[in-house]
C-alpha cells in the first residue's frame, strides 16, 4: 500500500505486512515528521443486525383506600352522677385513717448550741540562759558535741583545720557503719572486731592522712576517736 506524510506530502510505498494490525507510528525521511499508519482493511463482508427494542413493563395504578366516617351512637352517653365511681365501695368497711388529713406544721429543731472552750494553755519553755548554751543543745541534738573544744587562743585557721579532721574522721566512721553493719555487730559480738574489719578500716585511715594537715595528724587522735565513739559504740577497742 502508499501512504502519504501528512505534512510534507511525500509518498511512501509500505509492505502490509510490515504494518501491525493496530496501526504503528513512522517517522517521514524527507521532513522528519512522525505519524501512524493502519493496514488496509479486508474485503469482509458485513451484514447490518437490527436489535428491537426492550418493551416497557406494564404499569399499574393502586387505587386510593376510601374510609367511611363511623355513625355516632345513637343514643348519648350519660352523664357521671357524683359518687358513681365509688359505688363498688359501698358495703364496704374503710380502714381508719384513709381520708384525708390535715398535715400539722413542720416545726425545725433548735440549732444546739456549742461554747468554744478555751484552748490549753501552754508554758513557754524557758530560754536558755546563754548564747553558749543554746549552742552546746544544738551540737547535741546533730552529733557534733566536742567540735568546737578548743584553747581560745588558737588562730581560727588552726581551728578551722581541726574542725575539718573531725568531721572527715566521723564521716569516715559512719561509712564504716553504713556499709558494714552486719559485720561490726558480729565483731562486737565475738571480740574480733578489728580482724574482720581491718581492710575497711585501713582504707579509710588511708584516705584520712592524704585529706588531714600534717600537723594536726601527728598531734591528734580525732580518727581513733571516732572509730571507738561510732563504732564501738563508746568502747575503747582502737588504742
Amino acid at each position: 500500500m502508499i501512504v502519504e506524510c501528512p505534512k510534507c506530502k511525500k509518498k511512501y510505498r509500505v509492505r502490509d505486512g510490515d504494518v501491525p494490525v493496530g496501526g504503528a507510528p513512522v517517522q517521514c525521511p524527507s521532513c522528519g515528521n512522525i505519524f501512524t499508519i493502519y493496514r488496509e482493511p479486508l474485503n469482509i463482508h458485513l451484514e447490518p443486525v437490527e436489535e428491537v427494542a426492550p418493551s416497557a413493563p406494564p404499569t399499574y395504578e393502586k387505587p386510593a383506600p376510601s374510609f367511611e366516617a363511623s355513625t355516632p351512637p345513637s343514643q348519648p352517653a350519660q352523664a357521671e352522677t357524683p359518687g358513681a365511681r365509688e359505688s363498688f365501695l359501698e358495703g364496704i368497711e374503710k380502714p381508719a385513717g384513709m381520708g384525708v388529713q390535715e398535715q400539722p406544721a413542720f416545726k425545725q429543731p433548735a440549732k444546739p448550741t456549742f461554747q468554744q472552750q478555751p484552748p490549753p494553755s501552754r508554758q513557754p519553755s524557758p530560754p536558755p540562759s546563754s548564747t553558749a548554751e543554746a549552742a552546746a543543745r544544738l551540737k547535741a541534738a546533730l552529733g557534733l558535741g566536742g567540735m568546737d573544744d578548743f584553747p581560745a587562743d588558737w588562730p581560727e585557721e588552726k581551728k578551722q583545720k581541726h574542725r575539718h579532721a573531725k568531721r572527715l574522721a566521723r564521716s569516715l566512721a559512719k561509712d564504716l557503719l553504713l556499709y558494714h553493719k552486719d559485720k561490726i555487730e558480729q565483731g562486737l559480738r565475738d571480740g574480733n572486731l578489728k580482724q574482720l574489719l581491718g581492710e575497711e578500716i585501713k582504707k579509710s585511715w588511708d584516705f584520712y592522712k592524704k585529706n588531714v594537715d600534717p600537723e594536726v595528724l601527728q598531734t591528734t587522735n580525732y580518727f581513733k576517736d571516732a572509730l571507738n565513739d561510732i563504732i564501738g559504740k563508746g568502747r575503747k577497742i582502737f588504742i
